[in-house]
């Protein structure tokens, strides 16, 4: 079985995240999901968007939250965005992302579907302080052919972006989005959804319709020349 992109959404549940702060978060990746720019570009990826969640803390904290689920219609998205929106907390402990990067290469090594392109999305609003080494886990992943993406929420670690940059973000096409705390967590969310899904689809509707104007532009100009 195969599909265009898997998608590990890899969320920070650690201490420095409140319970408010956590439900930000997972509101914020449901609503996101709900969108109908993210759920036609995700019907019309071929063969569908595999999407799975994990949530992570310390070293040996990695939970998966939601397993691997094929998505290919708004029925299918909207009943994964429920269940992330009504995820129970797993964790509330140190930080070890890298811990969380070796946690999700091999959960893409397992996913049953064989997908074009790999990607692990880690969000985060702290600096590594426990676990495997961040550095060489984003490594481990590009060498395994997987994408990491960073969404770095600003806030008491005021070098969480650098942090990303050096020791997160790598591979293909890789990048960072920053989110200015946590109520500004779904529209960054939203952002990036659409920059990692195939960006030929998303608005193909309107491409559609600028398409289907020229042609009948087109066949009124041959009419009046006839």
């Amino acid at each position: 079985m195969s599909c265009g992109l898997a998608l590990l959404f890899a969320v920070d549940v650690s201490l420095s995240i409140d319970t408010v702060e956590y439900d930000l978060q997972t509101s914020g990746m449901a609503r996101a999901l709900y969108q109908k720019d993210v759920q036609h570009a995700i019907g019309a990826s071929p063969g569908g968007v595999a999407i799975a969640v994990i949530q992570w803390s310390g070293g040996e904290e990695q939970f998966l939250a939601l397993p691997w689920v094929l998505l290919s219609n708004p029925a299918e998205i909207d009943s994964f965005a429920s269940n992330i929106a009504n995820m129970p907390r797993a964790f509330s402990g140190n930080t070890a992302p890298g811990s969380a990067l070796i946690f999700g290469i091999d959960l893409h090594n397992a996913n049953p579907w064989r997908c074009l392109r790999r990607v692990i999305d880690l969000s985060g609003d702290g600096s590594q302080n426990s676990g495997a080494d961040t550095y060489l886990a984003s490594y481990a992943a590009e060498n395994s052919g997987v994408t990491v993406n960073g969404l770095a929420i600003l806030g008491s670690d005021r070098n969480i972006e650098q942090f990303f940059l050096r020791n997160v973000v790598r591979g293909p096409s890789a990048f960072l989005e920053i989110t200015n705390g946590f109520n500004d967590f779904e529209r960054v969310f939203h952002k990036k959804l659409l920059r990692e899904l195939p960006k030929d689809l998303i608005g193909f509707d309107a491409r559609f319709k600028d398409l289907r104007q020229s042609i009948l532009q087109s066949r009124q100009l041959t009419k009046r020349l006839q």
